[in-house]
């Protein structure tokens, strides 16, 4: 097949991939692109993806968008699995071989197996398996039917299918049935990844380079390649790419190539005529990040120079001259050069709020040596965060990693799980994990933030209301802090079997409470609690550790005397990580009041008392 367009230089047929390693063995995304023209152009569509492990599983993907019934389109999803063969099927609306209308299947075969296919009906293709019924579990299995899901994965992948699987990541062809018609096929190969499809921009328009025709990629690079990229051209003269690739790897990528020529994978051949193809506008050669500032350029080769961490992207653009009498192809061939585990160092930070915090800290690398990719991320709980150190000398290397502690937490670190990386001395301290004299390889610091106590205070006030003394008055009362969060020197149990500062068994401050006087629902629900004894105004402090995002007390007073009135202010005590919390309990006592007397008139009340006694007495002699 060809596409061509009369009004622009080259019109894309193909693009083949080709890698013939791969850096790691994790799963990572996979894509299927592929260029296809349906009997009636409509869009395919109840798509599933079948894909077999190395173990021989094989699981069904539904995906969930469609694909254009005439262009370029791929299917891109990430498995959490590495799958190594494949076979895709979906419907479109299409027509059988007489034209009539019928609901098509397409499928993504082998190559081989749509070679040998041309034209044979469904089920001769497929033994056992019938085009309707296919039709009506495919349609079951999309809207969540495990048991059609089942066939498909369990029986027609390795049943009648068996032949018509494919390797993930080579060709495939795609077909139309009910007879077998070739209508398309991949235009990736290899473990690589295209991410989008590819996009023509005429000469001239914006987003152009140069002037020239320009084909714009999107790559995700999984191993250093060979990685080849085919184009099949109208006409001679220059054109672009504008190429993203985006390291996909967990090592930096200290290098990049570009090679032209013809062929792919193991037939390919490097240029050796100029004259006819070549790599040309060198001054405009470039890759635009700056993640690989040097280029050294000749007419068949192109080398850049840098560095691109884990997860980042370079965006490359070049030129390409050909110069030949016929319609052709041209391949670009491109490896990606990766830092060896040797040259440099890794130090991977884990941290861990025993609160459960989830807000960012900032944790950095100071290193007297070396070139740092980064030099501080974010790391929120339960992640993780990678620095990495290349061009040091071994054994010269000395690096501290550190947080911005958050206010109200204190840090502990710690460097248990070494990697196994090489190094005179791995310490901690209150400041942070140090590595000193460093030879190379793989590290860990671990960091816990731990929220520090605060201070609740709680104050008690008397009032005194009328004419009386505190002698009149028993003072004594007791006040029973409860929380929910832990209360240094306090129980954690309440009324029960515990352990407590009293030892086993102890029953601490009993019957936790179930209201308060302000709102008659229970503020802490407290697990914690302590008790206070006081006789008077007092100040009774407690230390607390709070919880995320906040924790709460209250306090439950008894008096000994009930003639005493309580204003409890502590009935809901709200506190946090650096704040604590502080309230006021206020006893007040009412007296009715007794008359008093001056000195004339205690005078003469005993006076008259005297004479009530000496008029009684004559009376009664």
């Amino acid at each position: 097949m060809k596409t061509r367009n009369t009004r622009h230089l080259f019109g894309v047929l193909a693009i083949c991939l080709t890698t013939f390693f791969a850096l790691t063995a994790q799963a990572a995304p996979v894509s299927y692109a592929a260029q296809l023209k349906t009997s009636r152009l409509n869009p395919v569509t109840d798509i599933l993806i079948l894909e077999a492990d190395a173990e021989g599983t094989v699981h069904g993907t539904v995906y969930p968008d469609d694909l254009p019934g005439d262009g370029y389109s791929v299917i891109l999803h990430d498995p959490a699995y590495q799958p190594v063969r494949s076979l895709i099927i979906g419907l479109t609306n299409g027509e059988d071989a007489d034209g009539n209308d019928k609901i098509q299947l397409v499928m993504f075969l082998a190559d081989e197996f749509a070679a040998a296919n041309q034209s044979v009906n469904y089920s001769t293709a497929f033994p056992g398996a019938k085009h309707s019924l296919t039709i009506d579990s495919l349609l079951a299995a999309v809207a969540g039917d495990a048991a059609q899901m089942a066939w498909f994965t369990d029986t027609f992948f390795t049943g009648p299918a068996a032949a018509a699987v494919f390797d993930t990541h080579g060709s495939f062809t795609v077909a139309e049935f009910t007879a077998l018609d070739t209508i398309g096929g991949a235009i990736t190969v290899g473990d690589w990844t295209l991410n989008s499809p590819f996009t023509y921009i005429p000469p001239g328009s914006p987003g152009s380079h140069g002037g020239a025709p320009t084909g714009v990629l999107d790559e995700g690079a999984v191993s250093p390649g060979p990685f080849d990229i085919e184009f099949s051209l109208d006409d001679n003269g220059i054109f672009s790419v504008d190429k993203t690739v985006q390291n996909d790897t967990k090592l930096p990528m200290v290098g990049f190539t570009l090679e032209v020529g013809t062929g792919t994978g193991p037939d390919f051949v490097a240029s050796a005529n100029a004259s006819i193809l070549q790599f040309t506008n060198e001054g405009l050669t470039e890759e635009t990040t700056g993640a690989f500032p040097v280029v050294d350029f000749t007419s068949t080769l192109i080398s850049f120079d840098g560095l691109l961490a884990p997860g980042a992207s370079a965006n490359f653009v070049f030129f390409v001259l050909t110069n030949t009498s016929r319609a052709h192809e041209v391949t670009v061939r491109q490896r990606a050069i990766y830092q060896s585990e040797e040259d440099r160092a890794t130090f991977l930070v884990t941290k861990d709020f025993t609160d459960g915090n989830p807000n960012e800290v900032e944790v950095s690398i100071d290193c007297n040596t070396g070139l740092l990719l980064d030099q501080s991320k974010d790391i929120s709980e339960g992640e993780s965060v990678e620095f990495v150190v290349t061009e040091f000398d071994a054994g010269e290397l000395n690096c501290e990693i550190s947080e911005v502690v958050p206010a109200g937490y204190s840090a502990t670190y710690g460097v248990e799980g070494n990697q196994g990386g090489s190094a005179g001395g791995i310490t901690t301290d209150d400041e942070g994990c140090q590595f000193t004299e460093v030879v190379g390889g793989a590290f860990a610091c671990q960091i816990v933030n731990t929220p520090d106590r605060v201070d609740i205070v709680i104050t008690k006030e008397w009032v005194i209301e009328g004419s009386s003394t505190t002698q009149d008055i028993d003072t004594r009362y007791r006040l029973t802090l409860y929380c929910d969060a832990e209360i240094i020197d306090g129980y954690n149990g309440g009324f029960g079997t515990f352990d407590g500062p009293a030892g086993p068994g102890q029953i601490g401050c009993g019957f936790f409470p179930t209201a308060n006087a302000d709102s008659g629902e229970s503020v802490s629900g407290g697990s914690w609690c302590k008790d206070f004894y006081g006789d008077g105004p007092e100040v009774f402090p407690a230390e607390v550790i709070p919880e995320y995002p906040e924790s709460h007390c209250e306090v439950v007073e008894m008096a000994y005397d009930n003639a005493v009135e309580v204003d409890n202010g502590c009935g809901n005590l709200v506190f946090s990580a650096g704040q604590g919390a502080s309230c006021t309990i206020t006893n007040t006592v009412f007296f009715e009041g007794i008359p008093t007397l001056n000195h004339y008139g205690m005078a003469l009340l005993v006076l008259t008392m005297l004479g009530i006694g000496l008029v009684g007495f004559r009376r009664f002699v």
